[in-house]
């Protein structure tokens, strides 16, 4: 977990960056000048090479393995940080951005790193787990973004991709890929190595390598790539958790995953009316975040992920209709609360990453069938892209025409359908194996053969 965890610390930072970038080169505080619009280019690019990224990584993930993609991902943050960093223009920062952009796969690779490493109890823990690393990574970001230059800055977000990848080279393959490669015997010992020998441990093996020694025997190697698309996307086996994954990653884009990160700055500085109280309200909201994460990683133990996701959508969209009416109320008639709205938006940023945020995170990686992750990675990833790019893009200009309390209730709107619709179609995967849910979207019938060199190869 240690190579997820220094990943997820990195994309922290890339996160983080913008809000202190923007704020220096529009107020003329360096170098570089920009506009707002130029300001707004610069952290869409992140998203907009994403597209890149989930057409190329999710691919290479499957032919070339997890370990390949993520030393992949994580050269791709160095190098957009090292080009920030010598930047000299308002184009090179887009570039630098634009070359980040192709390690936004990362955030799907590695929740399906983490559910292949790990026992289906602790799943769940770690998934979350990692996200921490991303609020710590902002929180440093922010921190140290008011005391030195962003291009200092730049360079101290190196070290956690460097890191990222010295560690990856000693990790061993993932048993899941292995065994979906049709390499058994190495699965066996790579998968014993990570969980062990118990009767649990053997019981899952045992079906992991049943249901892809049979999926090897019926699937056609020389399919092309067209033909592979065309057959998933005609099959109900890849477009149901296709369509839960793809309403999973708005909903969290909604309640805030990027646009609160990137223009927090902006938006408590525009509810307190001082920037110097907006600092403290963005520590504060950073400060929280890892709190909320690590409180998240605990309780996913304890509460289906249904009961989290729905509970906590809910109240996430109510508070933040609470703050949108509070905002028009000071907007059309100059009635101020005082630090109602600061605090309601800290306490709903609070709420969305306790539940909201990190179980949609843990259950896109759980949802697509081993034989659909490339290519449903690769489509689902594409859309998120897409509105990663257009949220970060738009909000700026949301916030200035249809001020706080407009883009807010836009964004609430959207969520409580998402939430609406994924209450009739989201399956419960708590404490069940990968092998498990996939079975609720295929069905496999195991055949003699398959049941008897399973049983050869584990003893």
């Amino acid at each position: 977990m240690t190579p997820l965890i220094l990943h997820h610390l990195a994309i922290g930072f890339v996160l983080g960056f913008p809000a202190i970038l923007t704020p220096a080169i529009t107020n003329n505080n360096t170098d570089i000048h920009a506009t707002r619009n130029d300001a707004s280019w610069i952290t869409a690019a992140y998203g907009m090479t994403g597209c890149i990224s989930f057409l190329t990584v999710p691919p290479l993930m499957q032919m070339y393995g997890r370990k390949f993609a993520n030393i992949l991902l994580n050269t791709a943050v160095l190098c957009g940080f090292i080009i920030i960093a010598l930047a000299s223009n308002v184009v090179t920062l887009i570039t630098g951005r634009a070359v980040q952009g192709i390690a936004f796969g990362g955030l799907y690779i590695s929740s399906i790193l983490a559910s292949e490493y790990s026992h289906p109890k602790r799943r769940g823990f770690f998934v979350i787990f990692k996200v921490t690393a991303s609020c710590v990574g902002v929180l440093v970001c922010h921190g140290f973004g008011f005391i030195i230059s962003w291009r200092n800055m730049a360079w101290l977000s190196t070290v956690p991709p460097i890191l990222a990848i010295l560690v990856t080279i000693t990790l061993p393959e993932s048993p899941l890929w292995l065994a979906y490669k049709g390499r058994f015997e190495e699965c066996v010992m790579t998968f014993e190595w990570i969980r062990g020998k118990d009767q649990q441990a053997k019981k899952e093996l045992k079906e992991l390598l049943t249901a892809q020694y049979e999926l090897q025997a019926c699937k056609n190697n020389k399919d092309s790539l067209a033909l592979q698309i065309k057959k998933a996307i005609t099959s109900k086996n890849f477009l149901k958790p296709f369509l839960i994954v793809t309403e999973l990653l708005m909903l969290s884009q909604m309640c805030g995953r990027y646009y609160l990160i990137a223009y927090v700055v902006q938006i408590m500085t525009q509810l307190t009316g001082h920037e110097s109280k907006a600092f403290y309200c963005i520590i504060t909201v950073d400060v929280l975040k890892i709190l909320a994460v690590l409180l998240s990683s605990y309780i996913v133990r304890l509460f289906n992920r249904r009961l989290l996701i729905f509970s906590t959508g809910l109240l996430s969209c109510f508070l933040l209709t609470v703050v949108c009416i509070i905002q028009y109320l000071n907007w059309k008639f100059s009635i101020s609360l005082g630090w109602s709205a600061p605090i309601l938006l800290v306490l709903y940023d609070f709420i969305c990453n306790v539940g909201v945020i990190p179980l949609s995170i843990l259950l896109k990686g759980e949802m697509f069938p081993l034989q659909y992750k490339g290519i449903g990675t690769c489509a689902s990833g594409l859309i998120n892209a897409f509105i990663s790019m257009a949220t970060l893009k738009l909000t700026s200009s949301m916030l200035d025409i249809f001020q706080i309390h407009g883009t807010f209730g836009v964004y609430s709107s959207i969520a409580v359908l998402l939430l609406t619709h994924l209450y009739f179609i989201l399956p419960e995967t708590k404490d069940r194996t990968l092998q498990d849910i996939e079975n609720e979207f295929v069905d496999v019938k195991i055949s003699i053969n398959a049941e008897e060199v399973t049983n050869k190869l584990l003893k």
